[in-house]
């Protein structure tokens, strides 16, 4: 009998504790480190579910997130894509684009002589601390480096991989660990809104569904000669890094 009474004591102990453990769950708010590792798992898998699968749902992610076509070249980067194991979720270049999206405010011709110019002054006999240059000619890719650069070799091995599939261009790189240009905030927003309203323009002109965002030589619009213009003042153009 007293052997009962005891283990029925020992029981109702450990059920209370249980219970209040589970309310003090229910109604206890979440650490803020625990709300933080919830709100990141919620985030990431509301980006799984935006994968695709095929080549036509790609297209249309595309479309449908940046507004215009996607560029030349797009479906050899999805078969790349899709033999090397990797997964398509087009919300996850979001930083790219928006990191790039300034540029679409200034004309391309001006983007890219600035860009060789840099890769000239990368292989001049007084090159630019810290600066890697180069250059993607008919599919091959040279590079002019400091000889004291370690990684400039691993980059030109990661390049060689998709020089094929590269139009002609100039690529000047900074490897400082640290921003080399500060841009006055005037200038950025001004390049991002021009950016805008051409972007808007395109998508609603006459043949829109093209891959260009502005041509090479098309004319300066009402408003980017201030945003080149200041840009060049900030000493942000050419040799100027």
């Amino acid at each position: 009998m007293q052997h009962r009474l005891l283990m029925t004591c020992i029981l109702s102990v450990v059920v209370a504790y249980g219970v209040s453990i589970v309310y003090s769950r229910i109604h206890t708010p979440l650490h803020p480190l625990e709300r933080s590792i919830a709100d990141a798992e919620h985030h990431f898998q509301s980006l799984v579910a935006q994968e695709t699968h095929t080549y036509t749902q790609a297209v249309e992610s595309y479309r449908q997130r940046r507004g215009r076509c996607p560029p030349p070249g797009f479906r050899v980067f999805y078969q790349r894509l899709q033999q090397s194991g990797g997964i398509s979720i087009e919300p996850f270049w979001d930083q790219i684009y928006d990191d790039l999206e300034p540029f679409w405010g200034i004309p391309a011709q001006t983007t890219q002589n600035a860009a060789a110019s840099l890769v000239s002054l990368a292989r001049s006999q007084k090159p630019i601390e810290r600066l890697q240059g180069f250059s993607f000619r008919r599919g091959v890719v040279r590079a002019n480096c400091p000889k004291e650069d370690m990684t400039c070799d691993d980059q030109l091995s990661l390049l060689r991989r998709i020089a094929p599939l590269l139009p002609d261009i100039d690529v000047a790189v900074s490897v400082h660990a640290s921003p080399r240009v500060l841009v006055p905030w005037s200038v950025m927003e001004q390049a991002r809104l021009q950016a805008r309203q051409h972007s808007l323009l395109v998508s609603r002109s006459a043949g829109a569904q093209i891959h260009v965002h502005g041509g090479i030589n098309r004319a300066l619009h009402a408003g980017e000669e201030d945003v080149v213009n200041r840009w060049n003042r900030g000493k942000l153009q050419y040799g100027h890094v």
